[in-house]
């Protein structure tokens, strides 16, 4: 339920697809279509982070759910940019450039810590409006892709996007695990104990659990403490 999922892409292998291949064969009347199993990958996770955040908790929740990932064999990296995602740096790449980003690189699974501050300053400046603009516009046809929210009030980037009417998805640092897993925001009513894990509880397990269930005590212990979650061990 919560681990990353995988995603077929169009570039062929050398493993033939049998029953297509018959398929195929027999609707051409005889003339042998050879059809081929398509590649299958993990679905990578990117997390991507303003220099500028004054806080620590992103960078530390950042690095402690890479390492999860990691541990169960998942491709986590991780990424800095300086306001605006026009140009991102990775350890081994410096100059990533996502506007221009048309392969695999979408189908990953991008996480932007950002507060908002840099990003309102460029969309109020007259010079950086335009490319700004450009830039956001882009992303939001990245399927899976969502902001997290790193201001002190945690509504800032929300009302950014309201304000200039862009789709693009923000999320809590607390519900980042949920987001990561495919699960849906959970809506903040009571339920019984015995019903399931809500709330904090849920979002530990969800960042626990993504890598496949890797993780031992230690780790989800420092997660928990890590994203502040007043769950119970």
């Amino acid at each position: 339920m919560w681990n990353i999922e995988r995603f077929v892409a169009d570039d062929p292998t050398r493993h033939l697809n049998l029953a297509r291949t018959v398929d195929r064969t027999a609707k051409s009347g005889g003339f042998v279509r050879l059809c081929f199993q398509s590649a299958v990958y993990e679905r990578a996770i990117w997390f991507w982070l303003d220099r500028h955040l004054e806080s620590r908790t992103p960078r530390e929740i950042a690095a402690r759910l890479g390492a999860i990932l990691r541990a169960a064999g998942l491709d986590a990296r991780q990424g800095s940019f300086t306001d605006v995602l026009h140009r991102v740096d990775w350890p081994e790449q410096p100059d990533y450039r996502p506007v221009a980003e048309e392969g695999q690189g979408r189908q990953a699974q991008v996480a932007v810590f950002c507060d908002g501050a840099g990003l309102r300053r460029q969309l109020d400046h007259p010079l950086y409006r335009d490319e700004t603009r450009r830039l956001l516009n882009g992303l939001q046809h990245w399927p899976r892709l969502c902001f997290v929210a790193c201001s002190p009030s945690g509504d800032q980037l929300a009302a950014l996007f309201e304000r200039d009417r862009f789709r693009l998805d923000v999320v809590a640092l607390a519900q980042l695990p949920d987001w990561l897993g495919g699960v849906a925001a959970e809506e903040p009513i009571a339920a019984p104990a015995d019903e399931g894990l809500f709330g904090p509880d849920r979002q530990w397990a969800a960042g626990v659990t993504l890598g496949g269930g890797q993780a031992d005590a230690a780790a989800a212990h420092t997660l928990r403490v890590t994203l502040n979650l007043p769950a119970n061990p």
